[in-house]
């Protein structure tokens, strides 16, 4: 039926993306109140998670952006360094996330 390409499949990939980091925020929120830890740990939690999204949406979005721009003007939208260079982004995505998760807890010690 082709629904990905219509304004209808669009708008529920969109809205299904939007709806798990949705999810994931409020799990890791309830997470951190729930550990046994502080409203102030958890408010914390929150900040950490606040200002790794804004590095991710103003600083890194950007630059993929460009790059991404950039092989599309050579007719390579796929090119094996830019997905290479997203898989990357992911590990050290994770890694940060993760150490923000333990500095957190750590932070109510």
């Amino acid at each position: 039926m082709d629904l990905l390409n219509k304004p209808i499949g669009i708008q529920a990939i969109s809205l299904a993306a939007v709806e798990d980091i949705v999810v994931w925020v409020i799990l890791a929120i309830a997470s951190a109140f729930s550990s046994g830890g502080s409203a102030l740990q958890g408010l914390y939690t929150l900040l950490l998670t606040l200002g790794f999204i804004a590095i991710m949406v103003i600083i890194i979005r950007p630059i993929l952006k460009r790059i991404h721009a950039f092989y599309l003007s050579k007719d390579d939208d796929t090119n094996v360094y830019l997905v290479v260079g997203c898989f990357l982004l992911l590990v050290v995505s994770s890694f940060t996330t993760e150490v923000m998760g333990k500095y957190s807890n750590e932070f109510s010690d």
